[in-house]
């Protein structure tokens, strides 16, 4: 462990009403002790910028330093802090976190890619431990007597000897005065009264009473507001052919060259407004993008010799022309559908820029929001609220945060813009399309000597860092393929598709696994073994991911005999320093299939809240099920086919299964989470069909011959 003078910084030595308030600039952004003056403290506290805040009316109010976009990871962050800090959780206030240098990670201020708490564990930890202490010195120097003999508890520092206490509150101001102690002491997992246990989450009662505030949700005085209408097609444009009628309601009717706007003093009679105009659409160059086109270069790139290696075995393929066995997979492309769609309101002043929205990424946002206006960095302040969903979607893209800043420095108020659905998923970052061919040979035991993959979809970082794209870096998940083959080759083959992509929840491990499973399990019908016992022969250095895959077999109770029209499915996975195994187990009829069960195993290190953990792998269940069922985008002239509900339907109620979910004991650090359920779905579920019907689903969403 680091010193903590090394990693934290006393950011704000309050007094008075004010407090302590102690702030982190997460590794390896390390900063000294830095005291600042009382006039500063007020100002600075006044912003919320401090990860903890203690005053002294014994306010507890913690800042976790991510976005909350439902997968409770302030209250899991909060935790972290309150375990060490020795408070009753009851007490803990928990706040958004603006956008601040405070709360900057190794990535600047961003969440996703399951980074918080592998990112955040220890910091925060420390954070707690260092102010406990602090405290505790506080008290130790008002009472004169040796600070080893205090305890702490619940917010409160007593003297066994002397039968003193103080509060938190009471001690605050001395405690900011002091130095950091250097080396705080953590406590050890077994002595722990909140970290592994399943707690109320902060943002809980917010949600259910309506208090809690989503982008949509924003109001600043004198604020209007936007209903858009765009171009569906990439590099397309709109155009009025007409003068717009006056409305006593509507403020402006604004050409944004790839946009109509109708400004309003409600969004539905700006909606209702927009609605009225007649619209021209212009195509852009990739009007002839269509499905057909696009399967076509996926294909092409599978087979033209392009591409760059990612995974290899120790030996080199054989260069024998017979004896392989060789599969093909399709992956349709995705929209996010959060249930909140793309919303943000700017103000644009004369001396500031005040901009809230829904962002996984605060900082960011407030350099393109600069960039984009040509203002400097410094006069953007920006305000981040609760996610209606984020799944990677409110990462990077900027859209409608750009539109509103347009409006508002045309109007000289506030303009709050929101996405109606159509427009919504027309113009998402759609997870890429993909295709792959597996080719492998097998020796007499029935187990591949040789497997070569190839994987063709667009790249991601060509689209948003284009600044670190090239054509040689190779764009798939680290971590692609967990068995032990001799003789591996995958092979990424960058596709030229039009179509606007991005992060979707697993980002690559969404797609890529639905090819590797079900090849796995094709390889394991066609040696005639058990496909669970095959992975696991294949597994003998993962002995985490083996432990899983033993234990989802033995919840599932893998091996019974099954009614016809039944079958059980597997699947499994490495990533983000976690190891999850999946069984599926489904029914088949002369038209249809349902999903009945689903079991999951995690192993992902130390749970900090097994609540936390079983919901987030719940619902990644559910995030893909819809995907498995009936998702996927296809593309008509540039232009996205399916564009609400009624066409890229959700998951429903009815077709929701049964889930399990069952966690491996460990002392290791903790993993991520949140996209840890999504890789194994669709390969479990196909791997299922096929056990239950004899049809090998090679493409989503999951079709039966006969339907």
């Amino acid at each position: 462990m680091q010193p903590v003078g090394r990693r934290w910084v006393l950011q704000k030595t309050l007094a008075g009403a004010v407090g302590l308030g102690l702030g982190l600039r997460g590794h390896p952004l390390l900063a000294e002790t830095a005291i600042v003056s009382a006039g500063e403290r007020a100002l600075e506290d006044a912003r919320f910028s401090e990860i903890l805040r203690i005053t002294p009316d014994d306010r507890i109010v913690l800042v976790p330093p991510v976005a909350e976009m439902g997968q409770n990871v302030i209250t899991s962050l909060a935790a972290l802090v309150a375990e060490e800090l020795e408070v009753d959780w009851s007490r803990v206030e928990v706040e958004i976190a603006p956008h601040h240098p405070d709360f900057y990670n190794v990535r600047g201020q961003a969440t996703g890619n399951s980074r918080a708490v592998r990112i955040w564990y220890e910091p925060l930890r420390e954070l707690g431990a260092t102010v406990r202490m602090a405290l505790a010195e506080a008290a130790a120097q008002r009472w004169q007597v040796p600070v080893s003999g205090l305890q702490a508890r619940e917010g409160r520092i007593a003297d066994p000897v002397s039968g003193k206490t103080a509060t938190y509150g009471e001690l605050c101001e001395d405690a900011a005065a002091l130095p950091l102690p250097t080396s705080p002491t953590l406590r050890a997992p077994d002595k722990w009264r909140l970290l592994g246990q399943t707690r109320i989450r902060k943002d809980g009662e917010a949600k259910v009473t309506g208090t809690a505030q989503f982008g949509a949700d924003v109001r600043l005085p004198g604020m209007v507001y936007a209903a858009i209408r765009m171009a569906p097609d990439p590099g397309g444009s709109v155009a009025l052919d007409q003068t717009p009628p006056a409305h006593p309601d509507v403020l402006s009717v604004t050409n944004l060259d790839d946009a109509i706007a109708v400004v309003a003093n409600s969004w539905w009679r700006a909606s209702a407004v927009l609605k009225t105009l007649s619209i021209t659409h212009q195509e852009g160059d990739f009007a002839r993008s269509g499905n057909t086109a696009l399967a076509t270069e996926l294909e092409t790139a599978l087979t033209d010799g392009r591409g760059t290696v990612a995974m290899a075995g120790a030996q080199a393929l054989s260069n024998e022309a017979t004896g392989w066995i060789e599969a093909r997979y399709h992956q349709p492309f995705l929209a996010h559908a959060c249930m909140e769609p793309m919303t943000a309101t700017v103000s644009v002043e004369a001396d500031r820029v005040l901009v809230y929205a829904p962002t996984q990424s605060p900082k960011r946002s407030a350099e393109e929001v600069a960039a984009h206006l040509g203002r400097p960095a410094a006069d953007i302040q920006m305000f981040n609220t609760y996610l209606g969903g984020g799944f990677g979607r409110k990462g990077l893209d900027f859209g409608a945060t750009f539109q509103a800043a347009t409006l508002s420095a045309q109007l000289g108020r506030p303009v709050q813009v929101i996405w109606d659905r159509e427009t919504d998923i027309e113009q998402d970052q759609f997870r890429p399309a993909a295709a792959y061919r597996c080719r492998a040979r097998l020796d007499d035991s029935g187990m591949p000597t040789d497997l070569e993959l190839r994987i063709a979809t667009q790249s991601l970082r060509k689209q948003l860092f284009p600044q670190f794209y090239h054509p040689d870096i190779v764009e798939v998940s680290p971590t692609p393929f967990p068995y032990e083959v001799p003789a591996l080759e995958i092979r990424w083959c960058e596709a030229e598709l039009p179509i606007r992509v991005g992060f979707w929840r697993a980002v690559h491990s969404s797609a890529h696994p639905f090819a590797i499973e079900s090849f796995i399990d094709h390889l394991a019908h066609q040696a005639g073994q058990d496909p669970y016992r095959y992975r696991r022969a294949l597994l003998s250095q993962k002995l985490r991911l083996r432990a899983a895959l033993d234990k989802v077999a033995d919840l599932a109770g893998w091996g019974r005999t099954l009614p016809p029209g039944r079958g059980l499915g597997i699947a499994c996975i490495e990533g983000w320093g976690s190891f999850c195994a999946q069984v599926a187990e489904v029914s088949v009829s002369a038209k249809d299939f349902s999903i009945e069960r689903i079991w999951v195993v995690a192993d992902c290190g130390i749970v900090l809240c097994p609540g936390t953990v079983e919901a987030q792998l719940q619902g990644a269940v559910a995030d893909v099920l819809g995907m498995v069922l009936g998702g996927g985008v296809s593309f008509d002239r540039g232009a996205a086919v399916e564009n609400n509900f009624h066409t890229y339907p959700m998951l429903r109620c009815h077709q929701m299964p049964e889930v399990t979910v069952s966690m491996v004991a460990s002392a290791e650090a903790p993993g991520g989470v949140g996209e840890l359920g999504v890789p194994c779905v669709a390969a479990a579920v196909a791997n299922a069909v096929f056990v239950a019907s004899g049809h090998r689903a090679t493409e989503l969403p999951i079709r039966l011959p006969s339907a």
